[in-house]
């Protein structure tokens, strides 16, 4: 059983293991091999677990702690014993007692997982390091474990010992309170006797990212080394490294790339914004690289100093320089500093840039040992600095799949935990609230600073009301520590320090630049944010110094400028106080209107690509000016706009955002003129059809005719007959659907509008396919390909070579199928179509399905239905659910089918398309024929075969005809069976019907079946009377059955 609870952790790490594969590459691998046999045979013969193993660095776990110490012991006689050829193996080893527990893959206990690997770090290759906890442990362990065995009589709990050079040991027999008796200790590679292990104590030490020093021992025995340099904790250089009273979070891959440039010069500036963690990496970044300058880190904290003539005085201080008197304290630092081997903090330079710049360059001139790493909002702009910046925490990205466990992925949401438990104990995590979490981590950018005052108000408040007041986040976010500096007790102080340093224009821009959302380029910011007070041929100056202080980010990939969300909430502010804000909303929104107008008409062209990105990169203003525009009196324009998006929405699979927005502009329906009425309400109807809701579609679609009918708008017209001629494809009303696209179509040829024209020749195609027409849908597709082409229109090319490869498909032409779904496919990438993306994988699901490849055919279903899950769109999401159950079904995964069977038939249910419930319930009946479940089998397939019956689906009717004949439960009609049989058998080759695989497995069962109960003789002579038989006369007799 592996241990629980209170655990004592064993870590261990190879000493200099890259310089020792560099210069043994021959042995090294033998030489690893040896090591891990001792390693592991030692671990496990003294009770322990080893439960992960990171490249040479065993990490080890024991039920007690006198077990632990038994076996780094033998661990480093059998090492130091060891007859190495090259490659000698000298390993440091860190022991360590504390709760954590096991969840099946990992220990979970990050305080106490982080203590054991701090202390192993700081021990030298054949040094065993203990914490007390572990000492202690093993003390009071040893009462009860007497195969501890060291050398020792009964003495008091309080005695310990003096070796010569007066250090103190604690003898754990001393501990015991019995006579202890000798031990062996054995591996796989030697015995041992032993007569003593006795603990010399090192000491209260300050390890890196340790909230409290820790009084760590050295373990010792006879065979093993005693005698070490100092140990590498941060007590063993100078240093005024504050004492962290909270563990560091996350952010590996920043602390090794700045590492590694600090490795590369002297002067490295880390920048960000205020409560980015700057000062906290930089000072973790010191404590990490303390033992590589011999004269110690310092830090010198800037942000109190207003004068800057004190910063050479704050310097002093902090490294504790002495003054030589009648000399300058400038020449008394260089004169300190010229030799010196040391790192040096300035930080928050940002108010006193030019000063900090000027020093650090004379310093870096004259000191050739020293380092500098500056904290700053802008760079020092000074020779030979690196700068660095910092990015904020990286938070959940996809809120629907999240679990509890995976917020321990996410920095943000690892910090706002950690946070969180640390003021109030009895926090807890759950499926509900982590999702909260993780809005609260999106909403405040990642920003440390803000995650950490946000948790602080879980002492008192829940996550649900933290995350509903973070519109009013400056009131919200005050809990700071009493100790931090003044710009960091608040979240409003802390940007209120950046805002201060500004000029005015740049305080007037950074206000305006608040109406965007999801950032701008450089002509919407001249546009919107230039008047009398800043020029247009100011703004790049003044962006680029927004820029610099780290006030906003410049993207060079796109040219945009974006801010973030909690920097630009404070501008919204100001621009409010101000009575600013109403006047330039007005701006984005006549800027964005005019921008989408002009970006309509390049959707239908040769220019889809480009403009489908413009428009991607500004979505976000779009929908923001929309939402103004409706609460500001302004639907008009706003209305405008988004019929002038619709293509782009339509395309790129944002049906939700569409629905939303047209629902929120029809809900002040008085404000819009007729004609922006009409295509409100019809695009509204598209909308409303995309998800499924066929009432809401119909109403609109009629309150957009009879608007369109009153103005005379053919084009209006015909769209709106098209969307009811599609709720009456969707209801198998198919006698309906065609009149609707018949009339579209001679109302679109009345107006030559070529892009309508083959719009209505895809939809008769689709009709015509749907009806088993396939020469006229054939006919009708190639037409739809063609005057596409003409247009250079990709979005028809690719839906037309998609609907070609769906005929080729159903004809049995699978390779020329799939050279047309493939060549769909890769405009539909292009153009970033998401449903088109996903209806293609469908397809080739599809094909792979019927060349009987059921590992790519599902792996092609499951990712459509994705795709489909996120667009939720509920009718390919049926859909796909149905074609996969088919799949399961056909693989004898019956279970599985009948539940995705049910699943895709609730939808098509609830969305009343009665076409795609057809098709459901069939492979459901035929799914628990398979399974021998007759009774709910006959029920669904009749169910079934009354839908077949309204649509006048005559293919689909024989279909449910075959499978209800193998409905042969006890007491059956078999004569009657076979009859049903021969009739359906009959009007499939009238129809020319050239069956799949999975139809004719169902009827060659079904045949096979009979002919084993009645006889060939009687089977026989019961099909070709059905075979006789009027169709129609066979639909009753199942219907009646």
């Amino acid at each position: 059983m592996k241990p629980s609870g209170l655990i004592t952790f064993l870590f261990t790490d190879i000493e200099g293991s890259t310089k020792l594969s560099q210069e043994f590459p021959d042995t090294i691998n033998t030489a690893l091999e040896i090591h891990n046999s001792i390693l592991r045979n030692t671990v496990e013969s003294c009770n322990g677990f080893v439960f992960k193993i990171v490249g040479d660095a065993y990490c080890c776990a024991f039920h007690n702690a006198a077990d632990a110490v038994k076996a780094a012991v033998e661990i480093q006689r059998s090492l130091a014993f060891e007859k190495w050829k090259d490659a000698v193996i000298r390993v440091r080893i860190g022991i360590h007692s504390g709760n954590a527990e096991w969840n099946g893959v990992d220990y979970m206990g990050y305080i106490t997982l982080a203590r054991v690997a701090r202390i192993m770090s700081v021990a030298y290759g054949e040094q065993i390091l203990i914490s007390d906890d572990a000492v202690q442990n093993c003390i009071k362990g040893s009462k009860t474990q007497s195969d501890l065995s060291i050398n020792g009589e009964k003495s008091n709990q309080n005695k310990t010992e003096k070796d010569s050079a007066g250090s103190t040991y604690l003898s754990v027999g001393q501990f015991s309170g019995e006579k202890i008796t000798p031990f062996n200790i054995s591996s796989g590679h030697r015995v041992f006797e032993t007569k003593e292990i006795s603990f010399r104590d090192l000491g209260e030490r300050r390890l890196k990212d340790v909230i409290q020093p820790i009084r760590l021992y050295q373990a010792e025995a006879e065979g093993l080394r005693k005698e070490f340099p100092p140990l590498k904790t941060l007590d063993a250089r100078p240093n005024n490294l504050p004492v962290q009273l909270t563990s560091y979070i996350g952010r590996e891959n920043v602390f090794e790339k700045v590492k590694e440039m600090i490795g590369k010069t002297h002067l490295l500036t880390i920048l960000g914004p205020g409560g980015g963690g700057k000062t906290r990496l930089a000072t973790q970044i010191a404590a990490d690289l303390i033992d590589e300058f011999e004269n110690g880190v310092f830090i010198t904290e800037l942000a109190p100093i207003s004068n800057p003539s004190m910063i050479i005085q704050n310097i002093i201080t902090s490294v504790g320089i002495k003054e030589e008197s009648g000399q300058s304290m400038y020449n008394s630092l260089l004169d300190y500093l010229r030799d010196k081997e040391m790192l040096i903090i300035l930080d928050n330079c940002e108010h006193l840039i030019n000063e900090c710049a000027e020093l650090t360059e004379n310093l870096l001139i004259n000191c050739k040992k020293l380092k500098l790493i500056a904290t700053s909002r802008e760079a020092l702009n000074c020779s030979g600095e690196q700068i660095f910046k910092i990015p904020m925490m990286s938070v959940p990205s996809n809120l629907k799949e999240l679990s509890a466990d995976d917020l321990y992925k996410f920095e943000s949401t690892h910090l706002f935990l950690e946070r969180a438990y640390s003021v109030n104990p009895n926090f807890k995590l759950s499926k509900e609230n982590s999702i909260i979490i993780a809005e609260i981590c999106r909403h405040l950018d990642g920003i440390p600073l803000a995650i950490e005052l946000a948790a602080a108000g879980s002492k008192f408040l829940s996550v649900e009301n933290i995350r509903d007041r973070l519109d009013d986040r400056f009131k919200l976010l005050t809990g700071g520590k009493r100790t931090a500096l003044p710009k960091h007790k608040t979240l409003k102080a802390m940007i209120d320090w950046s805002y201060e340093l500004l000029s005015e224009k740049e305080k007037l821009l950074w206000e305006r630049l608040s109406v965007f959302k999801g950032g701008c380029d450089l002509e919407a910011a001249e546009e919107i944010c230039s008047d009398e007070k800043i020029k247009k041929s100011e703004i790049l100056d003044l962006l680029a110094g927004l820029a610099e202080k780290s006030i906003i980010n410049y993207n060079l990939s796109n040219n945009r400028y974006s801010i973030l969300e909690t920097i630009k909430k404070y501008g919204e502010e100001k621009l409010k106080d101000n009575n600013g804000y109403e006047d330039f909303s007005k701006k984005h929104l006549n800027y964005y209107y005019e921008y989408s107008k002009k970006a309509e008409s390049k959707l239908l062209g040769s220019e889809i690509l480009l403009w489908l990105e413009k428009l991607e990169a500004d979505h976000l203003n779009f929908q923001s000016a929309i939402e103004w525009s409706v609460k500001n009196s302004e639907t008009e324009k706003g209305a405008g706009l988004a019929v002038a998006l619709r293509n782009f929405w339509e395309l790129r699979g944002y049906h939700s955002t569409g629905r939303k927005l047209y629902t929120m502009i029809l809900g002040n329906p008085g404000e819009l003129s007729k004609p922006l009425s009409g295509k409100v309400y019809l695009h509204s109807a598209k909308f409303a059809w995309f998800k499924g809701d066929y009432d809401q579609a119909r109403n609109y679609y009629n309150e957009s005719l009879a608007i369109s009918n009153e103005l005379g708008d053919k084009l209006s017209i015909a769209s709106a007959l098209t969307g009811l001629g599609n709720i009456e494809y969707n209801l198998n009303n198919y006698k309906s659907a065609r009149e609707y696209y018949e009339a579209s179509l001679n109302l679109r040829r009345e107006t030559g509008d070529r892009y309508s024209i083959a719009r209505s020749l895809n939809n008769l195609g689709n009709l015509a396919f749907r009806r088993y027409e396939y020469e006229e849908s054939e006919k009708y597709y190639k037409e739809y390909f063609d005057l596409s082409t003409q247009m250079n229109d990709k979005r028809g090319i690719s839906s037309a070579l998609h609907n070609l490869g769906s005929l080729e498909f159903e004809k049995g032409d699978f390779e020329k199928g799939k050279k047309y779904t493939e060549q769909s496919l890769e405009i539909r990438k292009e153009l970033g179509d998401k449903v088109g993306i996903a209806e293609l994988i469908y397809n080739l699901g599809k094909v792979f399905s019927l060349q009987n490849n059921y590992e790519e055919s599902k792996k092609y279903f499951q990712e459509c239905i994705s795709i489909y899950r996120d667009l939720g769109h509920s009718e390919n999401i049926a859909n796909a659910l149905y074609s996969l159950g088919y799949l399961e079904s056909s693989a004898g995964n019956y279970q599985q089918a009948a539940d995705l069977f049910e699943e895709s038939s609730i939808i098509a249910l609830s969305i009343k398309n009665k076409s795609l419930l057809t098709d459901v319930l069939y492979g459901m009946g035929c799914n628990y024929l398979y399974m021998k479940n007759y009774k709910l089998s006959r029920k669904i397939l009749k169910e079934c075969l009354h839908l077949s019956i309204e649509s006048d689906d005559k293919l689909k009717m024989a279909n449910v005809l075959i499978a209800i004949a193998g409905i042969n439960e006890p007491g059956a009609d078999l004569s009657g069976s076979a009859k049903l049989f021969g009739a359906a058998d009959a009007e499939l080759l009238s129809l020319g019907n050239h069956p799949e695989d999975d139809e004719l497995k169902l009827k060659e069962m079904i045949k096979k079946e009979l002919i084993d109960k009645l006889g060939e003789e009687r089977f026989n002579k019961h099909f070709e009377e059905g075979k006789s038989m009027l169709f129609e006369e066979a639909i009753n007799i199942a219907v009646d059955s």
